[in-house]
């Protein structure tokens, strides 16, 4: 049996096109750190500290000394408030809290979302309802140490 050559070359195009089409971005992992009493993402210490993020990205805070996270209800020179339903922790059944943006994951024994001090890292996922910006401060140090989560456009 002949194959074609039209036929062949329009399998390799399809093959070749579906090749070009992108997947979703892949997620990374983004590690904020403190030095002293300032957040730290990679070499920029600041405050605040601005933080992009994609969907499904993980967002590990991993401290040494005196410090806590909280996510807010707006920027830390605004006197804001903590904003506890945006982050939904571990244990936490998902329908208590339907606008979380971010998801507490790997908590070991206990959730370290909103604990002082901090003992060990705390990890959270971007979800796929994160639209907007997403204030956190040291519950500790408030607005001498606070950042902002931004949707990476």
């Amino acid at each position: 049996m002949r194959t074609s050559n039209n036929a062949v070359l329009l399998a390799l195009s399809l093959l070749g096109a579906g090749s070009l089409v992108s997947g979703p971005a892949q997620a990374d992992n983004i590690l904020i750190q403190n030095q002293l009493s300032k957040w730290k993402l990679g070499t920029t210490v600041a405050n605040p500290l601005p933080v992009e993020v994609k969907k499904g990205d993980v967002i590990e805070f991993k401290v040494t000394g005196d410090h806590g996270v909280v996510t807010l209800n707006k920027p830390g020179n605004q006197a804001p408030s903590p904003e506890l339903k945006l982050v939904l922790v571990c244990g936490e059944n998902p329908d208590s809290k339907k606008d979380h943006v971010l998801r507490e994951i790997e908590c070991g024994n206990s959730s370290q979302f909103n604990m002082h001090p901090l003992t060990g890292s705390l990890k959270l996922e971007v979800t796929d309802k994160f639209q907007s910006d997403v204030h956190f401060w040291c519950i500790v140090h408030k607005s001498g140490m606070w950042g902002t989560f931004k949707l990476k456009t």
